[in-house]
């Protein structure tokens, strides 16, 4: 049509160059028409979703009547999640046991997973959901089984942060499965997708309820209406974020404020002592084996080394010594410097440093049980070939009560001590 009209106006020479020229225009110019209108459709698609997300935002709100102080408590995981781990796919196991203790419960329920998550916390298909009953029980209750096989596989990186937030040598973690909540006092979660057309993940307005089942209808003592948009999945699990507000957690743990915890007596959170080291103790020599052979050896010498040693009944333990250097100024830095040990004796535990004047790094090896306490193994790391001994021994308050050197041949007859 256009080129009809321009041969009829303009001679036909010219017409022709005409029409060239605009087809040249079109076809340079088409591409950045293209993108200025995709540039368009998204920034007009882009602003849409904030709109979405922004008005969905401004139904939030927290109603709290009164607090819950609560002796068994029902929290949903997700909402745990949220409160606890919230940025990262993993949820594991030893997260709600930090909770459980932490919180004082006297039991405590949770899902295992949640359909569609697949994020088991313990045994079975990945996809089973059962609710998992945590309590403190004293061993051996079969109740602790599950526990017990869970805590054993890596006992030295286990055992002591449990002594630390309160459980006591012969307590355990009792696991009961049952397929309904138990508790009266319940952190229940709804959920409702909300349809983003741009989304790398997914929105999500939820409404949780603290309430009380005890009662015909349900008291209701606290509720929110809050959002988190979700990525990940599979068998990992959820990382959450929060869109609305300050773009963090803080009115979840703002929430959890008002599911408060009665306390529980069997969880005893032990004091924490540091025992300086014993500069003025003098080196001996063992000249009889008979005092070698009083040490009832628990982590054979040569076999258990420095972070694996641990006793059988979880009450001693070696671990990495830091020293932060410059502490409170810029550039501050915090460094490995050797190892120490650690007792746990009558609610405290004590934690001495593993010095022998004149080593630089050490390797530790064995740990054995003694009249006074525990001795262990110590020599210079780099020289493990030719390096001098030392038997290390300490009473249950963790001081170091004796240092003495010992030969090769009595090294080695300590390797097939048991």
């Amino acid at each position: 049509m256009v080129i009809g009209i321009v041969s009829l106006i303009l001679p036909k020479g010219k017409a022709k160059v005409f029409v060239t020229t605009l087809l040249i225009i079109g076809v340079v110019a088409s591409p950045f028409l293209y993108f200025a209108k995709t540039t368009s459709d998204t920034k007009a698609l882009e602003t849409k979703t904030k709109n979405v997300i922004s008005n969905s935002c401004n139904l939030n709100e927290i109603t709290i009547h009164k607090p819950v102080v609560a002796k068994d408590a029902f929290i949903d995981k997700r909402f745990l999640k949220m409160l606890v781990h919230p940025t990262q796919e993993g949820f594991s196991f030893d997260k709600v046991i930090r909770f459980f203790l932490t919180e004082k419960f006297e039991s405590f329920e949770i899902q295992n997973t949640i359909q569609g998550e697949g994020n088991t916390f313990i045994g079975g298909d990945r996809m089973s959901s059962f609710i998992l009953k945590l309590t403190i029980a004293k061993a051996p209750d079969e109740r602790c089984r599950v526990f017990a096989k869970w805590a054993l596989e890596y006992p030295s990186q286990t055992y002591p942060w449990l002594r630390e937030l309160g459980l006591t040598s012969d307590s355990c973690i009792g696991l009961e499965f049952n397929e309904n909540i138990t508790a009266t006092d319940r952190l229940v979660l709804a959920e409702e997708h909300i349809y983003l057309e741009k989304s790398t993940g997914v929105l999500v307005k939820y409404d949780v309820k603290i309430l009380n089942t005890s009662s015909e209808p349900k008291l209701i003592s606290a509720s929110m209406i809050e959002h988190y948009s979700g990525g990940g999945g599979g068998i990992a699990g959820y990382h959450y974020g929060f869109p609305c507000g300050d773009k963090s957690n803080q009115k979840v743990v703002d929430f959890k404020k008002a599911f408060l915890s009665a306390g529980n007596d069997k969880v005893e959170v032990p004091i924490k002592v540091a025992v300086a080291p014993n500069e003025n103790l003098t080196v001996e020599t063992i000249t009889k084996n008979i005092r070698l052979s009083q040490l009832r050896w628990d982590k054979t010498v040569e076999k258990v080394w420095a972070h694996n040693l641990i006793s059988s009944h979880a009450d001693a333990w070696v671990s990495s010594r830091y020293v932060t250097t410059g502490a409170g100024a810029p550039g501050a830095t915090i460094g490995l410097q050797g190892y120490q040990l650690n007792i746990l004796d009558k609610g405290k535990i004590f934690s001495t440093p593993i010095v022998i004047s004149g080593f630089n790094s050490q390797d530790i090896t064995g740990l054995a049980i003694s009249k006074s306490g525990f001795a262990l193994i110590a020599f210079d790391s780099g020289q493990r070939a030719t390096a001098k001994r030392y038997l290390i021994e300490f009473n249950r308050q963790a001081e170091n009560i004796a240092t003495s050197e010992i030969t090769l041949e009595q090294f080695n007859q300590l390797k097939l001590a048991n």
